[in-house]
């Protein structure tokens, strides 16, 4: 085979040393040999010093799922068909001779392609788009739950009945009802109204049929911090006996939060999870509410703030899955049947989180697939017109928006934020709409107050009438439940949900055309670290529901990620999703999916890009989702023997004891070392390494990456293996991979137990050797290498040079002739370590602000060691 290379040695406007050393460098790697020093000759060269070790090489690339290629309800519009691909790849280049060839027509002289292609390749282009924003749309259904068992009882059962203020005793600490009728003291209308008795009477009396001990926690207005409710339960538990499960009422405590703040409707609840927390209690903790979601046509509009406490229940299946039983959605009017199916649910929920209760019976929740109902890759067309206000206009979501309704028709767009006219880009965001054609406000205006909403509302003028409303602004206060502040609620909810609910108010008796609402994928699956965020959404949600009834328009979109925008979210939270499998939307797709959404006149909608081989198997690591258990890819993979999840009822007590076995059957000193394998592959498996062998055993869990969230995760993981019950606060009381390993064996095998240590090879002293594997220095004269310092002392260099200029010194007053004279020198001259300024303090895990303030000694010491 020819292998003459061509390489040029002259280019033209290029330094002709650099192109012709580029050229012999070319030669080079051809294996062409060079005598270099003839080469080199007159142009001055070093010699640099290479890793004394390869570089330890992973691969990271996104790999397509198996079988991505063949056509699927998921992935509409892939073929795999070869003369089909190139058919379609030839129209998409627009390659009139490719085509030609492909259809055989070689003749094709006079035909009409030039005029039909490109026509063609936009309509192709179009249906593929179509089909892959199509296959991002999903929305939540409920499906009825089979004959429940026949004999299930709550028989000898204690279970915490956690009521609103006045529901109870009079006591603070509660009362034992036991199992026959209730104490009689119940004295407000939330115990009985004007037909009949309240939820709360009617489930107390069901749990009390059931044979459960019913020990009632009652928690008073203004009293529902964590700390009082966590000393509250303690007095209860101690006075009541074990408990076995927690079932919340405070849910139904009327429409007492159905006006701003809406923080305070999910508060209660927030509080009660983490008292219970404070007070050790590790029953899973049920909520109930009453009409905050629409099971059928039939049902009544949905409660929107109770709705938010299913975005907060979905984030505390996810960041406490032992101690989480699930939510279950009461009918509007109390009933004695509906009760009863509620505790046999209680009794045996066959792993179901999401519940509604019903007259005509049980149902689960499901999220399913919502293919947009046009398949041509042209939806109903939505044509914005006159004036349409859009908040959190200046954020990056909201200029998008604010981009295609100008060029949607938007006649007058008011884009408002906290800042208006002085934030970010707003100035040019401005003149851009203007060039596309619209008159532009930009406004600053804090929406979630009423009173000034409503001012900025009054003097939008007559004509053009405002005709639609978008609401996308809002904020992140990201936070795990267990260390959730009230104001992170409160921060969170009055951006999304208070403003929404002044919009609605505010808006309702005006034609709208639209009335657009941005929620969150993080309400409808939950997120961790985003329960205040998640319950906001799942509000806005069910506000839509509640427009809708109405005969308002309302389309709610919970989306996923988008690309280049959308809320904060940092590198680390976009590198987690992505590596979870939540792909960022491209902005341009997300738009078409929300003019589809409009286009279909949507109520409630999900639009996210999700891998869900990726995402399954993470998402349900610690705790099943019926949720998703209907998804096709879930279907597939439970097809395959690939289980989508650990069912965390069945985990526990046999994970604990397989393990302990385990360890109990290994020797003393090997225990930790068995642990330690463990924690290393779930660690790597958190932090997405290729391999538990990349985990340090002795490094910190801060350094090797993780926060609050992955350590959420981690300890997720590790309660599933191993059927512990281990606190979030993992990583930090056992801050190491092996301190946790050691902690694992203990809590298997009780804190009496041998457990050894993680020891490496050992070598019998009297038979080490000793080897010297390598030499490092620091000198003056520029001695930074042993080779350099001998170098040095044979040519008798003298090593004294001038203060040098990067220590701070002042050289101007430095030198002083009197040697007594404190804080000078009498002489001009030293012996210098050259580059004592300058070290690596990320190399050694060190802030910059402690290796400032560090002795260079040290750091050198560190460097040459």
């Amino acid at each position: 085979p020819d292998t003459t290379h061509a390489i040029p040695t002259l280019h033209n406007n290029r330094n002709e040393t650099h192109t012709l050393l580029t050229a012999l460098a070319h030669l080079h790697t051809h294996t062409t040999p060079l005598t270099w020093t003839t080469s080199l000759n007159h142009t001055p060269t070093t010699h640099t010093n290479l890793p004394t070790y390869p570089f330890q090489h992973h691969r990271y690339w996104l790999e397509p799922a198996a079988g991505s290629e063949q056509a699927s309800p998921e992935q509409p519009g892939v073929t795999a068909d070869p003369a089909e691909a190139r058919f379609w790849e030839a129209v998409d280049r627009s390659d009139v001779p490719a085509l030609t060839s492909v259809l055989g027509l070689e003749d094709a002289d006079g035909l009409p392609l030039d005029a039909v292609l490109p026509a063609l390749s936009t309509w192709h282009r179009r249906l593929r788009e179509h089909a892959a924003v199509s296959g991002w749309r999903y929305r939540t259904s409920w499906t009825a739950l089979g004959p429940r068992p026949t004999a299930t009882t709550l028989r000898g059962a204690g279970w915490l009945l956690v009521t609103p203020s006045g529901s109870g005793s009079d006591s603070d600490s509660g009362e034992d009802s036991g199992s026959g009728e209730g104490t009689g003291n119940i004295g407000d209308n939330t115990e009985t109204g004007d037909n009949g008795p309240s939820w709360i009477a009617t489930v107390r009396a069901a749990l009390q049929d059931a044979g459960a001990r019913v020990v009632e926690v009652p928690v008073r207005d203004g009293r529902s911090d964590r700390d009082t409710v966590a000393e509250l339960v303690r007095r209860t538990v101690a006075d009541g006996g074990p408990v076995q499960g927690v079932l919340s009422l405070l849910a139904l405590d009327g429409g007492a939060f159905s006006e701003p703040p809406l923080s305070a409707a999910v508060a209660p609840t927030l509080a009660l999870l983490q008292g219970l927390a404070d007070a050790a209690v590790s029953a899973p903790l049920w909520v109930a509410t009453s009409g905050a979601v629409r099971v059928s046509p039939a049902d009544p509009p949905a409660r929107a703030e109770s709705a938010a406490l299913w975005g907060l229940g979905r984030v505390a299946a996810l960041e406490h899955p032992d101690r989480w039983g699930g939510l279950i959605d009461l009918p509007a009017t109390p009933d004695g049947r509906a009760a009863r199916l509620l505790t046999d649910l209680l009794a045996e929920p066959r792993d179901e989180d999401q519940l509604a209760v019903r007259v005509s019976g049980g149902y689960a929740c499901r999220l399913v697939p919502a293919p947009a109902t046009d398949t041509e890759g042209a939806p109903t067309p939505w044509r914005a017109r006159g004036t349409v206000l859009v908040t959190g206009g200046t954020g990056a979501l909201g200029a998008r928006v604010a981009r295609w309704l100008a060029r949607n028709g938007a006649e007058h767009i008011v884009l408002t934020s906290r800042s208006g006219a002085r934030a970010r880009g707003a100035e040019q965001l401005q003149d851009e709409l203007a060039a596309l054609g619209a008159a532009v406000t930009v406004a600053g205006c804090d929406v979630a107050d009423r009173a000034e909403l409503a001012r900025l509302l009054d003097s939008l003028p007559a004509a053009p009438p405002l005709r639609a409303v978008v609401h996308a602004a809002g904020v992140l206060a990201d936070g795990v439940l267990e260390s959730m502040e009230p104001e992170q609620l409160d921060r969170v909810f009055r951006a999304k949900a208070d403003a929404a609910h002044h919009l609605h108010e505010l808006t309702r008796g005006l034609d709208l055309d639209a009335f657009v609402l941005f929620s969150s994928l993080s309400g409808t699956l939950g997120g961790a670290g985003q329960g205040n965020y998640a319950a906001a959404n799942t509000y806005l949600d069910a506000l839509a529901q509640r427009r809708r009834a109405e005969g308002l328009p309302a389309t709610s979109i919970a989306w996923g990620p988008w690309a280049d925008g959308g809320m904060a979210l940092d590198d680390a939270v976009r590198e987690r999703m992505r590596r979870g499998g939540v792909r960022p939307m491209a902005p341009e797709q997300a738009i078409r999916a929300l003019e589809a959404a409009l286009g279909d006149d949507e109520t409630t909608l999900a639009v996210a890009d999700i891998d869900w081989e990726r995402f399954l198997p993470a998402f349900t690591a610690s705790r099943p989702s019926p949720l998703l258990a209907t998804l096709p890819a879930a279907r597939r993979l439970a097809s395959a023997a690939c289980p989508v999840s650990s069912p965390a009822g069945t985990g526990g007590g046999a994970a604990t004891s397989v393990l302990a076995q385990l360890l109990a059957d290994t020797p003393a000193g090997a225990r930790t070392e068995v642990a330690l394998d463990l924690v290393r592959t779930q660690v790597a498996a958190v932090l997405g390494h290729a391999s538990a062998e990349t985990v340090v055993p002795q490094r910190a869990f801060r350094e090797l990456g993780f926060d609050s969230l992955t350590a959420v995760e981690l300890r997720n993981r590790i309660n599933a293996t191993t059927g512990l019950s281990l606190p979030a606060t993992l990583i930090f009381d056992y801050p190491t991979p092996e301190a946790l390993s050691r902690h694992v064996v203990e809590a298997v095998l009780g804190t009496g137990a041998r457990i050894g240590a993680v020891t490496g090879p050992t070598r019998d002293a009297e038979d080490d050797p000793v080897v010297i594997v390598g030499m490092s220095c620091r000198f003056p004269g520029g001695a930074d290498s042993p080779e350099k310092l001998w170098d040095l002392l044979i040519a008798g260099e003298d090593a004294v040079t001038p203060f040098p200029t990067d220590r701070g010194w002042l050289l101007g007053e430095l030198f002083d002739p009197d040697p007594d004279r404190s804080g000078t020198s009498y002489v001009h001259e030293g012996g210098f370590v050259a580059g004592a300024a300058d070290f690596d303090a990320g190399f050694f895990g060190i802030s910059p602000r402690e290796a400032l303030a560090m002795d260079p000694q040290q750091r050198l010491l560190l460097e040459t060691s």
